[in-house]
């Protein structure tokens, strides 16, 4: 009996019918008795599918699209439900100095000249508090912070583009921020495991500064834990120019690593219990580096490969991705439409599944030696797909960025191990950690030199004019049809 291919799509048509309502409703486009008549439709249109259509093609066809709109309703709605009113008593009071009493529940950011530290007040309201340097405030600490009340302003980027800083702060869930602020601690909650783990990555983090020198130590830091705020902007800029940003924001590949090493470290116990710690050093690490959207992408969708291996089943990583995609939308709505990070390290991961096997055939003049085939396919297949996202949100565009990250990431993986080692012997001894600290650090600024040196060279990196809105969603929307129709296709020759 033949199978009909389009009932392979019935995840894709959940997903992506859930993040369009989340998207029409982040901007105003949809109400609830608008989000409430989607899904009534869709479920009239889903029993009208089932017991009225005998075409079997047609009625896959009115199947998904009933999916796809009950789903939709329900993005409307869950948007909706944690969109909270601004507090009208605080818009009134902005500009005006006030004082309040909070807990600090994210860790805190080091900036060039001041610390970011988000404080839920006792009425539940959150605030993105910029203090001092000194006094040093940790996660968890109860604060009692004396500061001026302003409301988040959009603000021009070096590119001309204009940033909505409001709509950035809604995923924290953050609509006014305390400037100038002075604090005193009051107290320190009781212990908690989020705690706990910060305070060992920060002691790891010490340990390595002491074997490596700046800015060497902080790149190590970012590479390994996600640390960037030490870096400096310069180094930054640099990275971003070069487009290797990425190897300090923690992916896929790094959450990975840690779940092999733990298994690997438990290989003596059965392999269901090997998979059960595996996990667990995932949900940790991920914690531990702050649960940045990347990470928890990445960290979801490694939690599923070993899903796959438990059960035995075929992991499958493109709709493993629309399932991680689906719960992040879900916990955190505002990621999809106000987070350029989240967006970005999305269309990465969608390239490298579905765009870089294209390349990777018909890159048979790279070596495969040292991963070079595949670093290639990947960095050209990111870069292109990203590219009008780019367009749009900064105007920039890396034109040494290709070449920058076939020559830097075939060490990346030998830096890590290197530097875990260095930060482990480090803790123990000083002496232990030289060799494997020096041998890390030339490494290391080999990374930085040639990002500084790339960076610096006239047109490296292009700037453009606006890009409009319908020409970015035709481009990819039209990505996304080709990618379909191949998809069905392959399907029903096979």
């Amino acid at each position: 009996m033949e199978e009909n291919p389009l009932k392979r799509f019935w995840i894709f048509s959940f997903v992506i019918g859930f993040c369009v309502g989340v998207w029409c409703a982040s901007f105003g486009f949809a109400s609830i008795p608008f989000g409430v008549f989607a899904v009534f439709l869709g479920v009239l249109t889903l029993l009208y599918s089932w017991r009225s259509i005998p075409d079997k093609y047609f009625r896959e066809i009115f199947f998904l699209a009933s999916i796809f709109l009950l789903c939709y309703g329900f993005g409307v709605l869950r948007f909706i439900s944690v969109d909270k009113p601004i507090n009208q008593i605080l818009v009134e009071l902005s500009g005006e100095k006030i004082s309040v009493v909070g807990k600090v529940v994210k860790e805190p950011r080091e900036r060039a000249s001041y610390r970011e530290y988000l404080v839920e007040t006792n009425s539940g309201e959150r605030m993105l508090v910029r203090a001092d340097m000194f006094p040093e405030f940790f996660y968890g600490d109860k604060l009692i912070v004396r500061g001026t009340l302003n409301r988040p302003e959009p603000f021009e980027t070096e590119g001309g583009r204009v940033f909505d800083y409001e709509k950035y702060l809604r995923k924290e869930g953050v609509h006014f921020i305390l400037s100038f602020a002075t604090t005193d601690k009051a107290g320190q909650s009781a212990f908690s495991l989020r705690r706990a783990l910060f305070t060992g990555k920060n002691v790891f983090i010490g340990a390595i500064e002491r074997a490596i020198p700046d800015p060497e130590s902080s790149l190590l830091a970012g590479i390994l834990l996600g640390s960037e705020e030490s870096l400096g902007d310069d180094l930054l800029d640099a990275f971003r120019i070069v487009g290797i940003i990425h190897i300090i924001v923690l992916s896929g590949y790094n959450i990975t690593l840690v779940a092999e090493a733990v298994m690997k470290t438990l290989s003596f116990l059965s392999r269901k219990r090997a998979l059960v710690f595996s996990a667990l050093g995932i949900v940790l690490f991920a914690i531990m580096v702050g649960a940045g959207p990347s990470v928890v992408r990445a960290s979801l969708m490694a939690l599923l490969v070993l899903v796959a291996r438990f059960t035995h089943r075929t992991y499958a990583v493109s709709r493993s991705l629309l399932i991680a995609l689906f719960v992040m939308v879900l916990w955190n709505p505002f990621v999809l439409a106000f987070d350029l990070g989240f967006q970005l390290s999305f269309l990465a991961t969608v390239a490298i599944i579905w765009i870089a096997p294209i390349f990777e055939k018909r890159f048979s003049l790279i070596p495969e030696k040292f991963g070079l085939r595949d670093i290639a396919s990947a960095t050209l297949s990111t870069q292109l797909f990203v590219l009008p996202l780019l367009l749009y949100a900064i105007g920039t565009v890396s034109i040494s960025g290709f070449i920058v990250n076939l020559i830097v990431l075939p060490i990346v993986p030998l830096v890590m191990f290197l530097g875990f080692v260095t930060g482990i012997l480090s803790l123990i001894s000083g002496a232990l950690a030289i060799i494997p600290g020096f041998i890390s650090y030339l490494f290391l600024a080999y990374i930085v030199f040639v990002s500084t040196f790339f960076a610096n060279l006239p047109l490296s990196a292009l700037s453009f004019g606006a890009v409009p809105v319908g020409l970015l969603v035709f481009l990819y929307l039209s990505c996304l049809l080709f990618f379909l129709y191949q998809k069905i296709n392959t399907k029903s020759v096979s």
